[in-house]
């Protein structure tokens, strides 16, 4: 073995094996990772919604419409993340699109088993349909295992034989 390969050997048992050895306890492992998320720009505007049932963050940049939405579920292997870890994925997709979002905080594994997040995908779907927001004016996106929920969300809104929206990402 070279002496690089040995050096990366010896740090990735002294630092990242040691790490990845207490993803035993998920839960655990989030209270250290959280808030990793960065801050926001003053000109964007968090706030709390229950949608459907599913607590969920507006992410707001000043001047964005009304009439549009983003609907959004965080990355972590459906084990890892919340606003605090990915909102400003959250922000960025707003601000660049000229849409609000609609952060939804999806219950994770291993406490809440499958289909939890597919069902608060679904019933935060559902919930902005009753909001007055139209299909067309809809997007489903995610990063990771969000765009994972993204697709099931899809899949399953066709199932239920509900109006699915304009477009996934």
């Amino acid at each position: 073995m070279s002496i690089r390969a040995s050096l990366l050997s010896l740090f990735m048992r002294l630092t990242i094996k040691k790490e990845m050895a207490k993803l035993d306890d998920p839960v655990a492992f989030r209270k250290r990772a959280g808030g990793f998320g960065g801050k926001i720009p003053e000109a964007v505007k968090s706030t709390p919604v229950d949608a459907g049932g599913v607590p969920s963050e507006w992410v707001e940049w000043t001047g964005a419409p009304e009439d549009s939405v983003i609907l959004y579920f965080h990355g972590g292997g459906y084990v890892f993340g919340d606003p605090d870890s990915h909102r400003d994925i959250a922000w960025r997709l707003g601000k660049e699109s000229g849409s609000k979002v609609l952060f939804v905080n999806y219950r994770l594994a291993p406490e809440h088993r499958f289909p939890a997040a597919v069902d608060d995908a679904t019933n935060s779907y559902r919930w902005l349909l009753e909001q007055g927001f139209a299909p067309d004016r809809i997007a489903v996106a995610g990063d990771s295992a969000g765009g994972g929920l993204a697709v099931a969300l899809m899949v399953n809104l066709k199932n239920l034989g509900i109006t699915l929206p304009k477009v996934a990402v």
